[in-house]
Order: C-alpha cells, then structure tokens, then sequence
C-alpha cells in the first residue's frame, strides 16, 4: 500500500517540481526568461528534460510534451500537465495538479523503487514523517511500466480528489509472468479501488491470476477480495482477504478447489499479526498414483495379510471420491523477524475417514534451521486402521510415536505395538512388532509375532529378528507354539534351522528344515534340505526333500521339488530321487512327478524301480499313491503300484498289478531281483498277475497270484518250454509259494508235463 502512495505522489512531486520552477516566469512576466530559468534548473539537477509551456500564469500554469529522461527512451512522458500553485506560509506551494497521457517508467532495485532521472527531481529525503501530500489531483490513464526482480509489472491509476483528504480513484495492475525461486505466477491482475479520508489510506478490490504454481503445487483461476486501510504513516492499518482457485493440483494427488480467507493488523505496538483459514476441498489422489500405491501393497496371496492388503487397497481406491482438509495459521512480523504457525488441519473423506489435529503444528520462524513441529494426529474409518500419532520437529529432526488399533478384516487381524520413528539427515529409522492372526491357505495362524525394524541406510528393512507363532493350522496340520530367528532383507526373510511340532490328524509330526524363505510381496517360499516325520515311533513315515519352492494362493500352495526320499509307515517300500510339483488345496496334499522304489529290506529282494508318473494324496490322514514301476535300462513297465496308508492305525497295503510282463532279450528276471540269479535264465515269456502287501503298526505280511502261459526259459535241471500255470506266493516279499502247486511244461519230444 505504501508503494501505491509513493507511486500516486511520485508523479504529483514530479510534475509539481517543474510547475514551481515555471512559476518564476509568472513573476517575470517573460516566457524566454522562465524558459531559460528552468532549463537551468533541470541542469543543475542532472535531468534531461523537453516540454511545451503553453500557458504562464500567476496561480496557474499549463506544460504540453513533457517528456524527462533519456529522449530515446524517457523515465516520464505526459501529453499535459496543469499545475496551480498558491501562497503558504512557507511561500508558494502547489495547490493542484493535473494530468493526462502520463507514462512513468521505474525499477524496484533491493526493495527500493527508482524512477531514474525523475528521482533527481524529488525532494531529498529527510527524518520527517512520511505524510500525504495536501494537493488536489486529477490523474486521466496515468501507467507504469515496472521493472522488478521477479518481472514486469503494469500500473494504471485514474482519479481526483484531495491526495491527503478526499481522493477516490482506481489502481489496475497486470503481469504476465512473476518468477521467484520456484514459485511462479500466470497472467496476474488486480483492480483495486483507492480512497483517502483525512488522511486514512482505503483500498477495496480483486485480485485474478490465471496459474500459481511451486515445487509441484498448481492453482488455476485464482480469483480473491481484498479490503483494508490504514494511517498515512502506515503505523495502523488492516487487510481482509477472501479468495479461491479451482482446479488445483498437488505434489501428490489433486483437488478441486482452494479457499483461502483471513485478515492482518497492524499497530505501533505489536507490528503484523494476522490469521486466517484455508481449506481444500474434493482432494484426492489422481488414478495413476492410486495404480503405483496400490502396486506397493503385496497380493500375499493365501498368508494372513492377504484380507488386510485387500481392505487397505480398496480404502486407498475410495479416496478418489474426495475429501475435504481444513487447517488455519497465525502470522506476527516485529523487529525479531517472522513468525508463522500453521496448526494442524482437519481431514473428512466422502469414503468416511476422519483425521483430526490438535497442538501447536507447524512453527515457521525467520530462520529456517529454528523452524518446529509439534502435534497429535486421530484417525480412524472408511476402511483404513484407527489410531493416533504424536509427531514433533526440533532441530531438524523429526521423532514420533503411532498407536494403532488392531485392524481387522473379516478373520483377519493385525495389531501393531506402539510405533517409535526417528527421521534426521541420516534417514528413517522405527521400531515396533506386530502380531498377525488370519487365514492361512485353507488353515490359519495364530498369535504370528514379527518385529518391525526400519534403519537408515540402502537396506533399511534388513536385519535377523525374533519371531514366534502360537498355533498354526493348515489341511488337518496343527503345529504347535514355536520361536525361531527371522533375517529380514528388502525383497524376504530367512529362517534358518527352523525346528516346527505339532499334529497332522491325529498323528504327531515334527519338521526340521535347514533353512526357510518367505518372500515379503508376491507369497513365494522355499525351504532347503526339509525333513518330516510322521506318526509315532512304532508306524513313523518319513520325507525328505532337499529342496521345495513353492507360492501360497488363496486356496492353499503349490510348487514344486526336487531330492525327494521317504518311506510310509511299515511299508517295506523306499523312495528316493523324487522329483516334481506338489500342491496343498483344500486340506488336500498332492505330489507327482518321478520316483525311484526300493525294497527297505537290509538285504534288498528286488532291484530298485524307477516311476515316472508317481502320484501321492494326503487328505483326513490318509494317504493314497499310485505309479507305474518300470525297470530303470528297458523302462519297461514291471507293475502297477497302488498304495493306501491310514496315519491315524498305521494300517495300510500296496497292491502290485503285473498286466502282461514279457521276458525276453530286452529285459530279464535277474534285472529285476538276484533271487533269479543262477536259477533260471533266457527267459521268454510272460507274467501277469497280482500281489498285495498289508502291514500294521506291528507286522507286515504279503501275497500274490502270477500266471504264465508258454514260458520258455533255462534251469539248473534242463531247458524247460512251454511252461504255463499259476503260483500262488504265500510271501510275496521273499518269494515262498504256497505248498502243493503244479505247472506244466512241454519237453523236448513234445510231450507235457507237470512240475511241482
């Protein structure tokens, strides 16, 4: 307001300086002379200056052409100026002034304003207290061009009226760019209606810009109110203030418009203070920030967090129907500096969620390195976790504490301990441990406790950390409460010599591993060198698995495994070199792939079998497998293997199916057992037949029907053809025959007979 009086009184001051040197020709009633004395006047002054003296009087004179500065580029021009001046007691004085066709150029240097030749004109600044000037002034299209640090700025002032008492008149101002360090301003105009009321300075007007934009903040249309006055001293004055921008758009999201209002005073004895309100309304975040915040959350498809992830991405989609945020702040200027404080706002979203501050907020003093923050947060609805947050800022570091309630989402729950965070120049740093309870596949898990460790630096997640669960159970598998340290990277964590108990049915089960890893975002696991025993002593099963990968899905897992060995119960029965895709859907344990069956005698009775299509099912504690064992060289197909196992009796039986086994060059018996083994040999023919191997916890028996029909083949007692029968084992697993059986057999002369 003080730069519009100086700039108002500047052109009367100017204007009046030639109209008292024009005077001296009123006296002299000699034009060439007046001529003469002001030219005389403008060179002692240093200023360049052409005019028309149209017309000399004793109390009024009238100058045409008036241009002062450089001719080529002038600091003022005027197409007329009048000038009465009159007696005061401290002799002439300028009465009035007026003037059309003023043109002023002037430059705003170190918050100085310079009007270049035109200053030399001026009167010298002295101690005095600034006071308007008591003329009388009639301004028609008087313009500046303003030159300043930030860019050019356009003025145009009309009016009349007594400067210091009565004058009424309008002031337009207009920019196309302002640029200062990062804030920029777009096509930013004002019309403001000036007023002066014995000596009180009015100012009443609009103020528009088209953009207003800084580190990523956009306001478009910006349109305000402004109202204010003061003393001419400018010891007292006021300003109201009211305005709105629409759209805007954030740093990160966007709105659809801002309001700003508040006021200012200002007195002697406290200099600035003033406060005001701005509040934002339809904020939300824009769709692609929503798509990246929404990728950052994990799936964790089938673990406990998968219902909370899937609640807490659709709260964050529901902000984009908007929300309204209100804050206020104070401001007081003195001869201590600047102080602002913003205190802390107040958030509602359309989707139900609340924010509420209280406490001091932001303090924002001259020096930015003094600069506090001190406030408490409650938050809570429209999807996302209630709680509270104290954060404070001194001395450029930020510390804080959260407090959650536990967030749930149908079955699902995570409670979170008191979060302690620590920002400074190093980076962030938090500590806390949160306690998972949800669906696991088909199962759940209970009581899961994970530290949560944040540290500064390029891996600030890493760390090995205690962790522990309560229960967890999963397709009939129950494990018992376990502890066992958890080395956390940025993409999963790592559990080395994991040792679990606990119950599969009503059996007892232990698994011990090497290691474990759980990757942290997509569900994904592996575990090394896994080993699982089933059931008590007297009916154990056994698996070991050198390696299993595998992702939780929500109906359970599935993956796969390479290295697998076991054996079922009392099942005289080994496997080893297992390899393929397991699943576990629905309480439902599957596994396939390829296999190698061994007898698990000391004193093996047959050669080891390889099956390519091995497959195992593990559903209400029984299991069930079934292959097609082929000799490893011939891959011939030796018999169809069916097994079923109860883990809750240790009962069970294999069937073994021979469908048409043919002997010949291609495969032999002795590769199949060594029982053969110089018995028989050059063996053609076939066998078909079936056997069957039953066990409980306490004994295993075995039997068998085989049939033959032409057999040829090479014994100790003779070459024997044609042979053809059926043998009934009455122990299938040492090859013993049931007493009192018969074959026939064709000899050499073609006669038949009978061989018991």
């Amino acid at each position: 307001m003080l730069a519009l009086q100086t700039k108002g009184s500047t052109v009367a001051a100017a204007l009046g300086s030639l109209s008292l040197i024009a005077l001296v020709v009123v006296w002299t009633q000699r034009e060439p002379i007046a001529r003469s004395v002001i030219e005389q006047s403008l060179a002692d002054n240093g200023v360049s200056g052409r005019y028309t003296i149209t017309q000399i009087g004793t109390r009024h004179q009238r100058l045409e052409n008036i241009s002062i500065g450089d001719a080529a580029n002038p600091d003022l021009t005027a197409s007329w100026a009048e000038i009465d001046v009159g007696v005061g007691l401290s002799g002439l004085v300028v009465k009035a002034v007026r003037a059309g066709g003023v043109r002023l150029q002037g430059r705003l240097v170190d918050g100085q304003l310079t009007l270049g030749e035109v200053d030399r004109l001026l009167p010298k600044p002295t101690d005095a207290p600034f006071s308007l000037p008591d003329i009388d002034t009639v301004l028609t299209d008087a313009r500046m061009s303003l030159a300043t640090p930030w860019g050019k700025v356009g003025l145009v002032l009309s009016g009349k009226g007594n400067i210091a008492r009565s004058f009424s008149g309008q002031l337009a101002v207009a920019s196309p760019a302002l640029q200062t360090g990062d804030v920029s301003v777009k096509r930013a105009t004002s019309v403001v209606n000036l007023a002066t009321v014995n000596r009180r300075i009015l100012i009443e007007g609009a103020l528009k810009s088209a953009l207003v934009s800084a580190s990523g903040l956009r306001i478009s249309n910006i349109e305000a109110t402004i109202k204010g006055g003061g003393d001419e001293r400018g010891k007292a004055a006021y300003l109201d203030w009211q305005g709105a921008g629409v759209p805007l758009h954030l740093p990160a999201g966007a709105a659809r418009n801002l309001l700003i209002s508040g006021s200012a005073r200002r007195d002697a004895t406290t200099g600035v203070k003033g406060a005001g309100t701005i509040q934002i309304e339809g904020l939300r975040p824009t769709g692609p920030e929503l798509r990246r915040l929404a990728a950052a959350i994990p799936t964790a498809s089938g673990t406990p967090l998968q219902p909370v992830l899937a609640q807490l991405r659709a709260a964050l989609a529901r902000l984009q129907a908007g929300s309204v945020y209100k804050t206020g702040f104070t401001f007081q200027q003195s001869a201590n500096g600047m102080n602002v404080e913003v205190v802390p706002g107040e958030a509602r979203t359309k989707s139900g969620f609340k924010m509420v501050g209280s406490g001091r907020g932001f303090s924002l003093e001259t020096d930015p390195s003094q600069t506090m923050f001190d406030a408490r947060y409650r938050f809570a609805g429209g999807g996302f976790p209630s709680g509270a947050v104290e954060m404070n800022l001194k001395n450029k570091v930020w510390t804080g504490l959260a407090n959650f309630s536990p967030y749930q989402a149908g079955t699902a729950r995570v409670a979170l301990a008191p979060v302690k965070f620590r920002l400074d120049r190093a980076g962030l740093s938090l500590n806390s441990f949160v306690t998972i309870d949800g669906p696991l596949g088909t199962g759940r898990l209970t009581g899961l406790k994970v530290p949560l460790m944040l540290r500064p630096g390029k891996a600030p997640v890493s760390g090995c950390l205690p962790t522990s669960f309560q229960r967890l159970e999963i397709a009939g598998l129950i494990l018992s409460p376990a502890q066992f340290k958890t080395c956390v990277t940025s993409n999963d964590a790592r559990i080395a010599s994991p040792r679990l108990s606990g119950r599969l049915g009503s059996a007892p089960i232990a698994i011990a591993a090497n290691s474990a890893r759980i990757g942290l975002f997509k569900g994904d696991f592996g575990v090394d060198a896994l080993a699982i025993r089933l059931g008590d002593a007297s009916r154990l099963s056994l698996l070991d698995i050198s390696k299993l990968t595998g992702t939780l899905s929500r109906g359970g897992a599935n993956g796969q495994f390479s290295g697998a060995a076991g054996q079922i119960g009392s099942v005289p029965l080994l496997v080893s070199n297992g390899a393929g895709q397991w699943a576990l859907n629905d309480g439902l344990f599957k596994m396939s792939g390829g296999v190698q069956i061994a007898d698990a005698a000391p004193e093996p009775r047959f050669s080891p079998l390889v099956a390519n299509d091995f497959a195992l099912r593990l559903m209400d504690n029984r299991v069930t497998a079934t292959a097609i064992a082929r000799e490893p060289k011939s891959q011939i197909a030796v018999s169809n293997v069916s097994i079923a196992h109860n883990l809750d009796t240790g009962t069970g039986n294999a069937v073994l199916d021979v469908r048409g086994l043919n002997f010949g060059r291609a495969l032999q018996p002795e590769a199949l057992t060594n029982i053969t083994l110089g018995v028989i040999a050059n063996v053609e023919g076939s066998i078909s037949g079936r056997g069957q191997i039953d066990w409980t916890a306490d004994k295993v028996t075995s039997s068998g029907v085989f049939r033959t029909r032409n057999m040829n083949l090479a014994a100790a007692f003779g070459p024997v053809t044609g042979l053809s029968g059926e043998i009934r084992l009455s122990d299938l697993l040492a090859l013993e025959t049931v007493p009192g059986q018969s074959v026939t057999r064709v000899n050499q002369s073609g006669d038949r007979g009978t061989r018991r």
